[in-house]
């Protein structure tokens, strides 16, 4: 008996570590701020030269502030990142008029972005659960 039930306390444990884990999966800012990022997805689909007058970038800031464009306009606030949750404020940009109606929809996506996620090199964000703006580092 004693050996089954040392067994079954060394399942849980390792049950515990695992779950510990999975919930502890943070973000670390150092893995996204102070680079520069390039949209390469927008809502399911890949980025193409007629998309946008010039390609959508981010940069995040050590000190909470973000800026870069949204295709057509610069575009500048704060962000918060608590985990993977991501939630952006005083957002401000320029107002250029551009033909191409996807820096609205950008614009949309990252106003309701929800959540964010970096791995090997790419920045993506979520809404529902739901990837809806996929960026690569770049140089």
């Amino acid at each position: 008996l004693k050996k089954y039930l040392m067994r079954f306390y060394l399942f849980l444990f390792s049950l515990s570590l695992l779950f510990n884990a999975c919930i502890s999966a943070k973000i670390k800012t150092t893995d996204f701020i102070e680079k520069q990022w390039e949209l390469t997805e927008i809502d399911g689909a890949a980025v193409t030269d007629t998309d946008f007058t010039r390609t959508p970038q981010l940069f995040f800031k050590s000190d909470g502030s973000f800026g870069g464009n949204d295709g057509c306009n610069g575009m500048g606030g704060l962000y918060n990142l608590e985990n993977e949750k991501i939630t952006l404020s005083e957002v401000i940009g320029t107002k250029m008029f551009c033909e191409e109606a996807k820096d609205r929809l950008f614009n949309s996506l990252i106003a309701n972005a929800e959540k964010v996620k970096v791995l090997n090199d790419k920045l993506t964000f979520y809404t529902n659960d739901k990837i809806v703006l996929v960026f690569k580092k770049i140089d």
